[in-house]
Formats: structure tokens, sequence, C-alpha cells
């Protein structure tokens, strides 16, 4: 099967560490998930203005130059149709600065580490 036969749902993934990425990006596409990933918000951001056709954004909280919120906060405003598809992935779930962006339209917080049973239950629950 090449990668174009790949029929899973699109994830893009948002952290500032490369080892972090390569990890999920290898447990999630052997998990039928298509999955694109950017190192940073700022790349992130760029990615979007070019393709925002993605299932779920799971980002991270903590990242130099634009973190989490900053990110989420621009991305939903240049693309609103994503509105619902973010989630924020952090060791802290708990902080009121997950629960304000739960207030301000993100799907879900997701513990790291995370699991593709976890990811999963997030796509099908549209």
């Amino acid at each position: 099967m090449s990668a174009t036969d790949h029929v899973g749902p699109r994830l893009l993934i948002v952290d500032d560490d490369e080892i972090i990425l390569k990890a999920v990006s290898r447990l999630l596409g052997a998990f039928g998930y298509r999955v694109v990933t950017a190192l940073g918000g700022e790349a992130a951001l760029a990615m979007l203005s070019l393709d925002c056709a993605f299932d779920l954004v799971i980002f991270d909280y903590e990242m130099p130059v634009l973190d989490g919120p900053a990110f989420f906060r621009l991305a939903t405003a240049r693309h609103p149709e994503l509105r619902g598809r973010f989630v924020l992935a952090t060791g802290n779930g708990e902080s009121s600065g997950a629960r304000d962006l739960l207030r301000e339209g993100l799907r879900a917080v997701l513990g790291k580490p995370y699991a593709s049973a976890d990811v999963a239950r997030l796509v099908t629950a549209r």
C-alpha cells in the first residue's frame, strides 16, 4: 500500500520536540492515521495556511516563541472551519490555561503520554 492509498483520519501534530513528533508519527501511522507534523506553533500556522484539511490538530501546551494557547487562538481565528478539531496535549490537563481553552472551543485535553486509543476516541466522537 502506498502513502496515497491511506484513507484513515488525517492528523496534524504540533510539538517543539522532534523526538516526540517522530515517535507519535510512527505510533499513529502504524494505526492507519495519516500524520503530518509541525515543529512548533509558527510552523503549524504556516502549514495550515497552505492546507487545513485535518480531522484533528493535536498540539503541545508549552512551546517556545508561539505557545499552545497562542497557536490555538491564532489558528482558530484564521481557520474557523477547524473549530472543534483542536486537541491539547499536556502533562497538566488540570491547569487553568487548559480549562480556559476548553471554554474557547478546544475539543479535548489529552494527557501526555497519550495512546492511539485516546486519539481514536476523539476521531470517532465527532
